[in-house]
């Protein structure tokens, strides 16, 4: 199953930080797409699946830092080779 498309949005920012939201749209059945990056020390953390059936995520960032993560779903081998990662800079 290939990873799951991972939209990203600016929700709120300030002088230092950035808060933004992950989110993949939901499909019937779909187990909870799980995130792991910089913001989570690596450790794989499940979505939360909103009213309208999406799966969202909220992280602060620091601005002016790039930061790398990973969406796994079920059935994914949890490498996290460079080539893997997805990679925004705030």
């Amino acid at each position: 199953m290939p990873s799951a498309r991972c939209n990203i949005r600016r929700v709120r920012s300030d002088a230092n930080t950035a808060a933004l939201e992950l989110s993949i749209p939901g499909q019937h059945r779909m187990a909870a797409p799980l995130v792991a990056g910089d913001f989570t020390a690596w450790v794989p953390v499940p979505m939360e699946r909103g009213a309208d059936g999406a799966f969202r995520m909220r992280v602060v960032i620091p601005r002016g830092t790039e930061f790398r993560f990973r969406v796994l779903q079920e059935g994914d081998d949890e490498s996290f080779e460079p080539h893997r990662l997805a990679r925004v800079t705030v």
